[in-house]
């Protein structure tokens, strides 16, 4: 395992850690801190469409992790229209897309923080457009980090159901 390696790993790390906060506001902001390694991880992996959505993710958690709604949610679409254009303007393969689905699906999860269950869905939903990124370019990192957030995800999501009050329009 080479040093560049071992950083995907330490990322992995992070990113587990991020998705053990049950509270999005906290995942958010944890996630936030992570996607820093993950930046460098995908810089040394050469991966530009990764890089960007990366760099662009760690302002949108940010912003989501504090920011109020009245100014998070305008400034997360800009966010997602730039990385949209940066990567058609860069994309060399059709996989270089899957980080920017990715990115659209776990946006419309950060849109809808105030809501653990729709939050969840778009971090699984984005979870599996990386699963298949990491699978394509055969990243160990990627691909575990991948199945752990989708389980911790999922999880969450029995355990806030069995443990929540019947409430009529719950999520």
């Amino acid at each position: 395992m080479g040093w560049v390696e071992l950083i995907g790993w330490t990322a992995v790390a992070a990113n587990t850690g991020a998705y053990f906060a049950t509270d999005p506001r906290r995942a958010l902001r944890l996630l936030g801190a992570s996607e820093l390694i993950w930046l460098l991880f995908h810089t040394l992996m050469g991966w530009p469409s990764a890089v960007v959505v990366s760099a662009l993710t760690i302002l949108r958690n940010l912003l989501g992790g504090f920011a109020p709604d009245r100014i998070m949610r305008p400034l997360v679409i800009l966010i997602l229209l730039i990385v949209a254009g940066v990567l058609w303007w860069n994309a060399s393969a059709w996989h270089h897309y899957l980080p920017l689905a990715a990115a659209a699906v776990e946006t419309g999860g950060v849109i809808w923080r105030d809501r653990p269950s729709r939050f969840r869905a778009g971090l699984i939903g984005s979870e599996i457009l990386w699963g298949l990124f990491a699978i394509i370019e055969r990243s160990g990192p990627n691909l575990v980090c991948t199945v752990i957030a989708i389980v911790v995800l999922l999880s969450h999501e029995t355990r806030s159901r069995r443990s929540a009050p019947e409430t009529p329009g719950r999520d």
